[in-house]
């Protein structure tokens, strides 16, 4: 089945307006599988960037996949701010939307955007 995401790309790519997923994640259960999963912790925190930031949309999904926004709607991460997500360990696709705090451009943009490798029991903090 295939589902239509809508949300704020950069400008170089907004003439997609539209990304079309499949097999997306149910944003509110968190991601696990398996009775072998391994519990550990993805932390987004806007101590970490180097501008001040106020992040509005979470997409986190294992890798090779991307799901809706994992936060609720009208939540953001402001500045001094952090966010835990509950994840199995493995291999995670995380992109970060907002923007600068007193940017004039209205348009949230990809503050950042990696894969990452998670390991059991680990805390890890992102953008990193």
């Amino acid at each position: 089945m295939t589902e239509t995401w809508s949300f704020s790309l950069k400008p170089a790519a907004a003439i997609l307006g539209v990304v079309f997923m499949a097999g997306c994640e149910d944003p509110a259960q968190p991601l696990k599988s398996g009775p072998e999963a391994s519990a550990a912790q993805l932390v987004v925190d806007t101590n970490l960037f180097t501008n001040d930031v106020r992040i509005k949309a979470v997409h986190l999904g294992k890798c090779g996949t991307r799901t809706p926004d994992r936060l609720s709607r009208g939540e953001v991460i402001s500045p001094g701010q952090s966010r835990s997500f509950a994840v199995d360990a493995g291999c995670y696709n995380i992109l970060l939307e907002g923007r600068e705090v007193g940017s004039l451009n209205p348009m949230n943009v990809w503050l950042y955007s990696k894969e990452v490798e998670v390991a059991p029991g680990e805390v890890l903090r992102v953008p990193s």
